[in-house]
């Protein structure tokens, strides 16, 4: 497969102190084996820890919207 367009959205990010999340959702244009395109949505969720004044990215979930 290949990912021919993507686009990230709506985004939401929420501080918790040190925590944050990042909520978005994924939509990326794939191209199939065959030729064909294919529309996939992913919603994510990154987790971020702030160590010393800067931000670092800890972990994230996905799951797949509405699969075909």
């Amino acid at each position: 497969q290949v990912t021919r367009a993507s686009e990230r959205r709506p985004f939401m990010v929420r501080v918790y102190g040190d925590f944050a999340f990042a909520h978005y959702l994924l939509t990326a244009l794939e191209e199939q084996p065959d030729g064909s395109l294919r529309e996939n949505k992913i919603a994510w969720t990154d987790l971020l820890l702030r160590e010393n004044g800067r931000w670092s990215w800890i972990g994230d979930h996905g799951h797949t919207v509405n699969p075909n």
